[in-house]
């Protein structure tokens, strides 16, 4: 080996070792963000305050960061490896976090949008970096067949997590699930005994149809996925998401092999099918029992049978015939896709060269009579379900709110607050019916689906699709864009790949801070861009770029949006200065429509996550250094860090009232004897037993006790007592009692009362808990009411 080789292969070695070093900063960061960044309590209009429990290691931090970043951009740039050449912009990683440093002295939303966003403008750039050394085949049936197997496995796991922390009766779904279960226990799609059998003024409450025959409680939603899911029943949770996961899978596979058909090239087939796939849009839709992704899946097919019926005539014909059939199955919404599949279906092959034109009629007459056998039968069955045939007033409903069409793609209740990437693909498909002559029919075709769709599900008040993810009834298909996109970003110039990246990479990533933090989210996942933001400290005051909330600049925004976008693409390799002014315009433009609605406005107060994010600072909590930013007098500390924050506890009685716990009252004779030491007294428990780790602790007792009454109050911290005493309330009941204490972190905290009394009774309960340290209420100005 001579002296370069050897010198080369030294510089490529340090080359990813510094690379590697800027991913790991990145990591510890976010892992013990209280140690490395600090802690931040917002305070609202009233200022915030800093806390540095390790100000060397914060230190050591911000100089390890600017280390990195000149160290990992010099020998990346050493190198002439191609892959180290792609790589070398996340050289700067590090930079993410220079805003939350100085959060002190910068707005919070500031410093959120630099660490959310700065990474995926990186990313971007790898992105542009890697398609200018793309290869130019085609993808092979066998990578669309890896791809959807591993798109099925992701998405049964991640449905299954999904499901078991956010439960599964979020908007719509429960109504498709307890008719899978009425059809399996009880063979009718009657669902009233599933229900309790609730008066019929609930109809409406439990989305029972008014048309159907003879009093039954027909749900108005389709019972095509029901009958689907119905088998798997008794499998449980996991057998429902395994068949979920694999009709997503199969819609995935489908999209791949659709770039295939269109002769994108593997990049930018992968690039595509990964950024949509994976994003929060279709991610949450394949963890939900909703026909969406069912339905969509069954449209790819579909326009897949459209698309090879030079291939495979006959083969195609039952395919598509299968699939136009299916769909009104699925939701009745679908019917208008499977109309306008029947009708391309028809048109392409009259359009088709090769086959002599008697056999093309008789061809399409078969398939022509097997999609009228298919609609005929959906059609007779639900006339023996519904008056009409109809679970829902179809006529009342369409064109009835023709804006809604409009606000589906604009609005911050439409797509593009949950699929930014839209905006790019409905691009693409503009520039494929104007330049992409070879494939035209397909991007025309795509253009019918989506405008079939519009008119139909989105020209009325429900245009958003209830309490849902935003962008629903577009999901059926809206994957069509994506060969649409695929195509584009083969002949886009690099600020169009750039901007596809970037916009696609933000649903994705997205999706991920949603499922690591799906526990403090719960239901609440239909807007995900905004929720993040509310359970992730460090993201507060996210911007969404693509969906202003004010009404004011959306119209202008969103024509500059789409109209910049489609330019952009349209201008292919050409003009590169021109093109670099359209993103510059695209990027100021979103960033300004984020800024006037969100950037300005006070940060949120998380009393509930300070308080842990203080307990796990222990006992450095009385050494740490903080600095504060008020605008006025001092803040009870409570109304910054609070463990039990807009917690509802439970009233406490003397009386029996036949159980522990009726209409949220202990009930105190029910409780077992549980005195640890014998006494025979019975503690009731106010909050679930926490962890209250190390170090000083402050707690409130607040209530109303009845007359001739005791209450008597205790803290246990595992098997050590913090306080037991009487609390004496004052002459009208009322108990406010604050006591400080230490925590050692040598168990769970129990919360206890007790009373004294005949039919006694403690109402209006409120428990407040919080780390604290003298110097924390001296240095942040806080007090202890």
């Amino acid at each position: 080996m001579d002296i370069e080789e050897k010198n080369q292969r030294r510089s490529l070695l340090k080359a990813c070792f510094w690379l590697g070093a800027s991913g790991v900063y990145g990591l510890i960061c976010i892992l013990w963000p209280d140690k490395t960044l600090g802690l931040l309590l917002q305070m609202g209009k009233s200022g915030k305050v800093m806390v540095w429990p390790c100000p060397w290691i914060t230190m050591a931090a911000i100089l390890a960061g600017i280390v990195i970043c000149l160290m990992a951009w010099k020998n990346s740039r050493a190198t002439g490896n191609k892959v180290i050449h792609v790589l070398s912009p996340l050289s700067f990683l590090p930079l993410a976090f220079s805003g939350v440093f100085v959060r002190l002295w910068l707005p919070q939303p500031v410093a959120a949008n630099i660490l959310f966003l700065l990474p995926l403008v990186l990313l971007g750039i790898c992105i542009v970096r890697a398609m200018d050394v793309q290869s130019c085949s085609l993808t092979t049936p066998k990578m669309a067949l890896v791809f959807g197997v591993c798109a099925a496995i992701t998405y049964a796991l991640v449905g299954w997590y999904f499901t078991l922390l956010a439960g599964e009766h979020s908007g719509d779904e429960g109504h498709y699930i307890i008719q899978a279960q009425s059809l399996y226990y009880d063979h009718d799609l009657d669902i009233k005994n599933n229900l309790g059998c609730p008066p019929d003024k609930m109809r409406d409450h439990y989305h029972i149809s008014y048309f159907a025959k003879g009093g039954h409680w027909y749900s108005w939603h389709s019972f095509g996925l029901p009958l689907l899911l119905a088998p798997f029943v008794p499998f449980g949770l996991l057998a429902r998401h395994i068949i979920l996961g694999l009709l997503s899978g199969i819609a995935c596979t489908g999209l791949v092999l659709l770039c295939r058909k269109i002769r994108a090239g593997t990049t930018a087939t992968f690039l595509a099918c990964g950024l949509f796939c994976f994003s929060s849009l279709w991610g949450i839709y394949s963890c939900r029992c909703l026909p969406e992704v069912p339905g969509a899946a069954f449209t790819i097919l579909l326009v897949l049978a459209i698309m090879a019926q030079s291939e495979r005539p006959w083969g195609t014909v039952f395919a598509a015939a299968l699939c136009c059939s299916i769909l009104p199955w699925l939701q009745a919404r679908f019917i208008p896709i499977a109309l306008t599949g029947t009708g391309l279906y028809g048109l392409r092959g009259l359009m088709m060269d090769g086959e002599r034109l008697r056999n093309k009629i008789v061809r399409l007459g078969a398939f022509v009579i097997l999609c009228l056998v298919g609609y005929g039968s959906f059609f007779w069955i639900n006339c023996m379900f519904f008056v009409g045939g109809h679970s829902y007033p179809v006529g009342e409903m369409l064109f009835s709110y023709l804006p809604g069409m409009w606000h589906v793609m604009a609005s911050n209740r439409g797509i593009c607050a949950t699929l930014p990437v839209f905006a790019w693909m409905v691009g693409a498909m503009v520039w494929g019916i104007f330049q992409d002559r070879e494939q035209r029919f397909f991007h025309i075709a795509v253009f019918l689906f989506i405008v079939a769709v519009l008119l139909t599900s989105m020209s009325n008040v429900g245009y958003y699709g209830g309490a849902a993810v935003m962008g629903r009834y577009f999901v059926v298909v809206v994957p069509l864009l994506v060969p649409s996109a695929a195509r584009a970003l083969e002949q886009a110039g690099r600020p169009a790949r750039w901007w596809f990246a970037f916009l696609g990479s933000i649903s994705v990533a997205q999706f991920v801070i949603l499922l690591l933090n799906l526990r403090a989210v719960g239901k609440a996942f239909a807007d995900p861009a905004s929720v993040i933001s509310l359970v992730c400290p460090l993201l507060e005051g996210l911007i969404k770029l693509l969906a202003p909330v004010d009404k004011d600049i959306t119209d202008f925004y969103v024509y500059l949006l789409y109209s910049f976008t489609t330019a952009l693409i349209l201008l292919e390799n050409r003009k590169p200065l021109l093109q670099r002014f359209f993103l510059s315009v695209l990027i100021i433009g979103s960033a300004m429509a984020g800024i006037r609605e969100h950037l300005w406005r006070p940060a949120l107060t998380h009393q509930g996550l300070n308080a842990v994010y203080l307990e796990r600072v222990g006992k450095k909590l009385d050494t740490a250094m903080i600095l504060s930013q008020k605008n006025g007098n001092p803040v009870s500390l409570f109304s910054v860090s609070d463990r039990f924050f807009g917690k509802v506890m439970p009233s406490v009685t003397s009386a029996d009232l036949g159980v522990v716990l009726k209409n949220n009252v202990i009930s105190q004779p029910r409780i077992p004897d549980n005195d640890w030491e014998r006494r025979g007294y019975r503690w009731a428990t106010l909050v679930t037993p926490f962890r209250g780790g190390y170090g000083g602790r402050v707690c409130k007792l607040q209530g109303n006790l009845s007359s001739d009454t005791k209450l008597y109050w205790a803290v246990r911290e595992g098997n050590s007592l913090l306080l037991e005493e009487q609390v004496k309330p004052d002459a009208d009941g009322s108990v406010d009692c604050l006591r400080k204490f230490k925590c050692h972190g040598n168990g769970d905290v129990y919360m206890l009362v007790r009373l004294e009394g005949l039919d006694g009774s403690l109402n209006n309960v409120s428990v407040k808990w919080s780390p604290f340290s003298d110097e924390l209420l001296k240095r942040g100005d806080f007090t202890l009411p």
